[in-house]
């Protein structure tokens, strides 16, 4: 069902450092009443609904790609719709399936615009796979919706028809052949959208090995896939390349969801979730091959908190980049709510530190779980950005002064 709300503009609250313990530490909540996310405009709800990733139309229409179910995250009827807003995210078009629900599994599409062209990346279960044992042979699971290839439609009508399907395979590595295929399926997602840097195109990628009943991802890890010609399946290659992905540098097993963004000088900043309750971040200055990987880093030094959950940084055209996440120390797939920003700093050719952590958005119930954000401007100094509890998605319009209004964040 779609909705056709009012979106206000929403001013951020600032809040001490020490908020981020409240929620994994169990104490009191507080979801300030202006910041509520039911002020957002709903695009869709009821069923399953989850990473509205949306990209500016060359007509300055915004398209959104996002997955659905009739019922739960993994249903066999997961599928991609396509929506279009004609007037700044207020309203959506009707829904356009890029697959349809009766068919293999299609999920999480990110988009990409260029050159008139609109491109979805999205994860497929091209050999329509319904089991997926488990690493230690005690039975298996009937949610197949992480195996398969990278696929990929265009349009050239700003979604109104698509092209064929390209499928494109995985490269194998380690943690390939760690997973309960032995490496004859991957199980992958995506989450990091698609950033052109320099020649490439980057779209960060996670990959999962062994799996057990109750933990199905106890161990990850992160990569970037880039190409330099998208239409090509035979083009694109893994970053690190090797045999091995991002990782955490102390034991941790997760590292996943890569979320990529640059200060406009090729070179690129990566931030992955973990579960040590911090944000791993990786860099590569624009005079340099090699990455810096660590963990993220207020000015003062002080750690990033946050839980396992997607932490999505963007850049801004005012050379900022935005960095989303949660400020707090929990482990798993909870504590998503409320929501903060900071922004980066760059220090020198060699690290990225981040600014003091505002308050942005939030639910008043504690348990909602506020996640897999995109952001896009809109012009007139003005951005929106989607959010989602995987049953709603909904839409919130800021101006880009109230986010990382400056250049410089060391001046806030």
């Amino acid at each position: 069902m779609i909705a056709r709300i009012c979106i206000p503009l929403i001013a951020i609250a600032t809040f001490h450092l020490t908020i981020n313990a409240v929620l994994a530490n169990g104490t009191q909540f507080y979801c300030p009443p202006e910041l509520d996310i039911k002020h957002g405009n709903v695009v869709w709800e009821g069923g399953y609904s989850d990473m509205p990733y949306m990209v500016m139309l060359p007509s300055g229409k915004i398209g959104m790609a996002l997955t659905i179910s009739d019922g739960k995250e993994g249903n066999a009827d997961q599928h991609i719709i396509w929506l279009v807003s004609s007037d700044r995210g207020s309203s959506w078009s009707k829904p356009v399936k890029i697959e349809l629900p009766n068919g293999p599994e299609a999920s999480w599409a990110m988009p990409f615009a260029e050159n008139g062209r609109i491109f979805l990346f999205y994860t497929y279960n091209t050999r329509n796979i319904r089991h997926w044992p488990f690493s230690d042979k005690n039975g298996g699971r009937s949610r197949v919706d992480m195996l398969g290839d990278l696929a990929i439609r265009y349009s050239d009508d700003e979604g109104q028809t698509w092209s064929d399907r390209i499928e494109v395979s995985i490269p194998r590595t380690a943690i390939d052949m760690e997973n309960s295929f032995a490496g004859k399926e991957t199980i992958f997602w995506l989450t990091g959208k698609p950033v052109r840097i320099g020649e490439y195109v980057y779209i960060g990628l996670s990959k999962g090995g062994k799996s057990y009943s109750g933990n199905i991802l106890p161990e990850t890890e992160a990569f970037l896939f880039r190409t330099k010609k998208i239409e090509e399946p035979d083009n694109y290659e893994l970053v690190p390349s090797g045999k091995r992905g991002f990782k955490a540098m102390n034991g941790d097993l997760v590292t996943e969801e890569p979320s990529i963004a640059s200060f406009g000088d090729d070179s690129i900043l990566v931030t992955m979730r973990t579960t040590s309750g911090r944000i791993l971040q990786a860099y590569q200055s624009s005079n340099t091959n090699k990455w810096l990987t660590n963990w993220a880093k207020y000015i003062d030094g002080q750690y990033l908190e946050h839980p396992r959950a997607m932490p999505m940084i963007s850049s801004l055209s005012n050379g900022s980049i935005i960095l989303w996440f949660h400020n707090n120390s929990g482990v798993d797939f909870q504590n998503r709510n409320p929501v903060y920003i900071a922004c980066a700093i760059k220090q020198g050719n060699q690290n990225v530190s981040w600014s003091k952590p505002r308050m942005l958005m939030c639910d008043s119930d504690k348990n909602v779980r506020i996640s897999y954000p995109s952001l896009v401007e809109i012009g007139n100094g003005k951005v929106l950005i989607s959010e989602t509890n995987k049953r709603t998605t909904r839409v919130h319009r800021y101006s880009m002064s109230e986010l990382c209004g400056t250049t410089n964040p060391n001046e806030e």
